[in-house]
């Protein structure tokens, strides 16, 4: 099968590997999509940030397929079942000599019924790696092609439920890539009175007053002066945070981090920073609930797609910040 591979040297290229063993509780999964991750995919294949890897890799994680066959100890799955997040490598594996960088980039993937697995007694519900709770079933009334967006439509809306106070409040969003697009979004179906984004590029700024409820979008340096009652950090940019924090925030202001800092050594000025990492597993059947609605219409924001065999291409266009997500589809 073709699959999408990094040696962690700031490239990939696309190569035939053997397809994914499967255990008595895996199901063979078609991958239909897998998205570039703006952020983690980047980390990977620039290797900026220690994930603990083996390379080379198969790359991605925001990858959507349909069950095509099922072991024989699978209980919660079955043969037509779309799902998030199949893996070609699970990250505790290797495939001859690859490693998982999640591994969703590949024709063929697998996921694991953990739910079978705890009702049998093989797996203690403690026990179960994080990984295997993303894989989930997407719902008939979701259409497929908005499917393609759940990874990052759950983790950004599993974030913003964790800010204590939204409703009637004022946002600064630093960064307008995919999460600050998002953040937007959820801000809003949340009752935020006010909503900033800050972004370098005019074009990006532009896009973000065109396609979130954003009522303001410009360069950071034009907020000086301008006081929120919060503030989040898409950017990983520890320059950027403390700008917003000397500068942008109303008295008693809070500020909340949604980014990697590969390169931060100031472990004072973060550290008291609240985090809101992703609880991507719990938002799964309030998201899909929204784009069955039709509530949440973001298919457009993948503006690129290419091939496995055109991967090198399709890196480009993420370093060249061509699109706000780009795709490689292996089924059409």
């Amino acid at each position: 099968m073709r699959a999408v591979i990094t040696n962690g040297d700031n490239t990939v290229h696309c190569a035939d590997v053997r397809e994914p063993s499967l255990g008595p509780y895996d199901s063979l999964v078609k991958i239909r999509s897998c998205l570039f991750c703006n952020t983690t995919d980047r980390h990977i294949i620039e290797r900026s940030f220690d994930f603990g890897l083996s390379y080379p890799c198969i790359l991605g994680h925001e990858s959507i397929g349909e069950i095509i066959e099922t072991g024989p100890h699978v209980k919660n799955f079955q043969t037509g079942d779309r799902v998030t997040r199949p893996y070609a490598i699970y990250p505790d594996e290797k495939l001859d000599h690859l490693g998982s960088g999640w591994g969703g980039f590949a024709e063929l993937g697998k996921i694991r019924d953990v739910q079978a697995m705890i009702e049998d007694g093989a797996l203690r519900p403690s026990a179960v790696p994080g990984y295997f709770k993303y894989m989930q079933k997407i719902p008939k009334e979701v259409p497929l092609a908005e499917a393609a967006m759940l990874t990052p439509l759950k983790e950004i809306y599993s974030s913003t439920i964790q800010i204590p106070e939204i409703r009637g409040r004022s946002f600064l969003i630093a960064g307008a890539g995919i999460a600050g697009m998002l953040f937007a979004h959820f801000l809003h179906l949340r009752g935020a009175a006010k909503i900033a984004i800050a972004a370098r590029r005019a074009e990006a700024c532009e896009f973000a007053m065109a396609e979130t409820p954003a009522t303001i979008a410009r360069p950071l340096p034009d907020f000086r002066n301008e006081y929120y009652d919060a503030a989040i950090d898409t950017t990983g940019s520890a320059d950027i945070v403390r700008a917003i924090i000397s500068d942008r925030l109303a008295p008693e202001g809070s500020f909340f981090s949604y980014a990697i800092y590969p390169q931060n050594h100031e472990g004072k000025l973060l550290s008291n920073i609240p985090r809101i990492d992703p609880q991507e597993a719990e938002a799964h059947e309030a998201v899909c609930q929204l784009l069955a609605a039709g509530i949440l219409k973001t298919v457009h924001w993948i503006g690129k797609s290419f091939s496995p065999d055109e991967a090198e291409e399709a890196w480009r266009s993420v370093t060249n910040k061509e699109s706000l997500k780009t795709a490689i589809v292996f089924d059409s």
